[in-house]
């Protein structure tokens, strides 16, 4: 695991989005999926489970699939100094 990773911003930004869902009543996968399908370019989202109990709560993004503005507008917000660094820099590579 990269040091981004556990740096203090990332689970601050978690538990603020947790707030954001728990607030519509979702779970994070719910707000996950309510904030990725609200984009026009955005046909699809592909999903994996291996449980009946993770497909549900899948699906139940569809009882609450629209975000306000003000929700848009908390999730930037909570997500601005929170995102991961996935991608190694190529000063982090092995030669």
């Amino acid at each position: 695991m990269r040091a981004s990773h556990v740096e203090p911003r990332v689970p601050e930004a978690v538990d603020k989005l947790g707030a954001i869902a728990r607030a519509r009543g979702q779970s994070m996968v719910q707000l996950a999926l309510s904030w990725a399908l609200r984009r026009k370019e955005m046909t699809s989202a592909l999903v994996g489970v291996r449980t009946l109990d993770q497909l549900k709560d899948n699906l139940g993004v569809l009882n609450n699939l629209e975000l306000s503005a003000d929700e848009i507008t908390q999730i930037d917000a909570a997500t601005k100094d929170g995102q991961m660094e996935l991608h190694p820099s190529p000063k982090g590579w092995l030669r």
